[in-house]
């Protein structure tokens, strides 16, 4: 917040120095680059929200400004290869973004607001109550621009609600966030037509609209050193273009699920033991309209770990 960032994206790129390059809908999630893949980055880069993968099997970037830093407890950033712990496409490294899973007593809440060239805007707003043992919280978001390019105006509308609550040893927690993106398609220049006029568009009626859905929820047992966790998410997307003259779209339904459990032993005071062993299981599918053709893919993976700290 004191540097500025206003949701995850910005953050990992201006705190975690991740190089990003700009969307091509003038939108503001940047697409990630750890150890410079560049256009293949997506393909090569795990991004988890608490733990819970949201790469797709095709170069669709992670959506992160839908998160709002005030939901943030931390962003781990993992560079090398790491595909043995966390999967294929893990070879640039890995960022997991951890929410926050407390919130103070009472009611707390917070809007923000900011202008900016080209008929820009954005307005936010946060609020949260809880008691000792439960909390909830919800947030939205309205970014909007005008864009430098003629026919480059950019939308962006975003919801969500979370909470959580304490049962004795059991901990429950769950999620939903729903975003709305339209954005105009400006379209490519010539060096010739760029030097007459940078701003201009060849395609004025072409134009671009998304729709994501996420939801989560989860259970955590704990007792002692042992640490047992579940959790489940799904995900929806569907995206269409006016383009070329036609209109086409792509709508994919992502499935997933992790199960972990975790025992820590303590042999003095500067010298511990932690294990960890838990399954993976996500499906993937893709329904196309002028792309190619539908496409499938289902990972299970079971994995273990040990720590000597």
């Amino acid at each position: 917040q004191r540097a500025g960032g206003r949701d995850a994206n910005e953050a990992i790129r201006r705190l975690g120095g991740v190089p990003g390059r700009t969307d091509l809908v003038g939108g503001r999630d940047n697409s990630l680059s750890l150890r410079g893949f560049g256009a293949t980055a997506d393909l090569n880069q795990v991004v988890l929200i608490n733990g819970i993968r949201t790469n797709e099997a095709q170069m669709v970037s992670p959506r992160l400004t839908a998160i709002p830093v005030d939901q943030i407890e931390r962003i781990e950033i993992v560079r090398g290869g790491q595909s043995v712990q966390w999967g294929a496409g893990a070879s640039a490294g890995v960022i997991n973004v951890i929410l926050k899973d407390e919130r103070a007593p009472g009611w707390h809440g917070r809007v923000a607001a900011s202008v900016e060239s080209f008929d820009g805007h954005e307005v936010s707003g946060n609020v949260s109550h809880g008691g000792k043992d439960w909390w909830i919280d919800a947030d939205v978001k309205r970014l909007s621009t005008d864009g430098y390019r003629d026919n480059g105006d950019y939308r962006q509308d975003v919801g969500g609600i979370q909470g959580s609550v304490k049962l004795g040893a059991f901990t429950l927690h769950g999620r939903l966030q729903q975003e709305h993106q339209t954005s105009g398609l400006p379209g490519s220049l010539s060096f010739a037509q760029f030097s007459a006029d940078p701003r201009q568009t060849l395609t004025p009626d072409d134009w671009g609209q998304t729709d994501e859905t996420n939801r989560a929820a989860g259970v955590r047992w704990a007792q002692g050193a042992t640490v047992v966790k579940f959790d489940a998410a799904s995900r929806e997307r569907a995206s269409r273009f006016y383009q070329y003259g036609s209109e086409r779209f792509w709508r994919s339904h992502t499935d997933q699920a992790t199960a972990t459990a975790e025992h820590t032993v303590r042999w003095a005071q500067d010298l511990s033991l932690q294990g960890v062993v838990g399954l993976d299981w996500q499906r993937w599918t893709l329904a196309n309209t002028g792309y190619g053709q539908d496409s499938e893919q289902t990972t299970r993976a079971w994995f273990g770990q040990l720590n000597l700290s």
